[in-house]
């Protein structure tokens, strides 16, 4: 399945209504006026909060809408120093424009941005698709830019582009910027008569180097050039090098023999570092090169915790420390088969670092997690306690019975 272009808004008048949109109109009311929730809902009524809403909305909306005219016309915006070197140029918009008496497709050209977002009544025949609509939602998929609207009986929806320096000399060559030339005109690699402005026009805009995506947010805000969707289920499970199946179990997830166990924090929350721990997956180590008949996803060796594999801390050494160190992972030390070295612990360390940032947004080994605990700062506690420069001056004896104790659940490779 192709991956979904991650829609990046720009304008959705959606957000301002409902739940969403009283919370945004409260917390702006709390910042503006200094109040607390609770003093914001007791000196404004329902109606109050719902019109600051819209107020947001239609403020939006004005402040994108400059922000983009400004980008199409080459300009500097209150919003983006960029300046598109296409600013001035034609812009072509393709879509559809749902009326009464069905559904129209095609592309138009205009002058500049205004122009193509001209909501003004269809009564004055300016031919503007947006004619007698309401611009709902604006925003940018991969460079490529997207509007849609509405009015009484249908819908627009519609893509933006601009013609490039080298486009825009091309459309200057037709008449009255409508027909063209009585001699006809070659482009493209093609002949075009006088009548055939609407295959021209359409060869044009399909032509990236004559009429390009915006590429808006990207040039103007910084973005990815390239965002996706992450599509639900989609965490990855398992990732093989060389004779090694690794499989990860992520919390809530069942695992073991036939599926018996399952992977939760309540068994955990009594302990600070386990609850640390159980809060990312788990990580499971296969052997693929055993009876494929008897073990036909590779032969279970051993199960961590991921943090014990990604963080240096006062139980565990991390893959990282091992590659640096030259050292191996042994799985198993009465097999020595089973032990992962070189470029494929290399692979699977750089495999979990990637999956636990999908997962959870960041590293295990901050200095402080979402949780409030750390184990980085566990060990440097316990070194500072060893060398009697912890404030708490906790005892060596009573460290190291903690310690132990902790060591009992949570030692590395220690089966769960």
């Amino acid at each position: 399945m192709e991956p979904k272009p991650k829609e990046r808004i720009v304008f959705d008048e959606d957000l301002y209504y409902g739940d969403e949109g009283e919370e945004m109109a409260i917390n702006d009311l709390m910042e503006r006026d200094g109040l607390t929730e609770d003093e914001v809902r007791e000196d404004f009524t329902d109606d109050e909060i719902f019109n600051h809403q819209m107020e947001m909305k239609d403020f939006d909306y004005e402040e994108e809408m400059r922000a983009l005219a400004a980008f199409f016309n080459g300009e500097k915006s209150d919003m983006s120093d960029f300046v598109n070197p296409y600013g001035g140029n034609h812009i072509l918009v393709s879509g559809s424009v749902g009326r009464w008496n069905g559904t129209s497709t095609g592309i138009a050209v205009y002058k500049d941005f205004d122009a193509a977002t001209d909501c003004s009544p269809s009564r004055f025949g300016q031919g503007n698709v947006f004619a007698d609509c309401e611009i709902q939602k604006v925003w940018d998929e991969n460079g490529t830019l997207y509007l849609a609207g509405a009015h009484h009986d249908g819908r627009v929806s519609v893509e933006m582009r601009q013609l490039t320096d080298e486009g825009e000399r091309l459309w200057g060559q037709l008449d009255y910027e409508d027909y063209l030339p009585l001699e006809g005109l070659t482009a493209m690699g093609k002949h075009y008569e006088l009548g055939d402005e609407n295959r021209f026009v359409h060869d044009l805009y399909n032509s990236p180097e004559l009429c390009a995506a915006p590429r808006y947010v990207e040039q103007s805000f910084g973005c990815p050039s390239e965002e996706y969707e992450k599509e639900e289920g989609t965490l990855p499970h398992d990732f093989t090098t060389g004779k090694w199946r690794v499989h990860l179990i992520y919390p809530g997830e069942r695992y073991g023999l036939d599926g018996c166990l399952t992977y939760e924090l309540n068994a955990y929350s009594g302990a600070p570092a386990a609850a640390h721990r159980a809060s990312y997956p788990l990580v499971e180590f296969y052997d693929t090169s055993q009876d494929t008949a008897r073990f036909p996803g590779g032969q279970f060796v051993s199960r961590y915790y991921m943090t014990d594999l990604l963080e240096d801390d006062s139980i565990a050494v991390s893959l990282d420390t091992m590659l640096k160190n030259g050292n191996q992972f042994s799985l198993d030390g009465g097999i020595p088969a089973w032990t992962v070295e070189g470029d494929d612990l290399a692979k699977v360390n750089d495999f979990l670092k990637k999956s636990c940032m999908e997962f959870c947004g960041s590293l295990p080994g901050d200095e402080k997690d979402e949780d409030g605990y750390s184990l980085t700062g566990e060990a440097k506690d316990a070194t500072a306690s060893r060398n009697g420069l912890s404030r708490n001056q906790m005892g060596i004896e009573e460290k190291a019975a903690e310690c132990k104790e902790a060591a009992t659940v949570l030692a590395n490779g220690n089966a769960l």
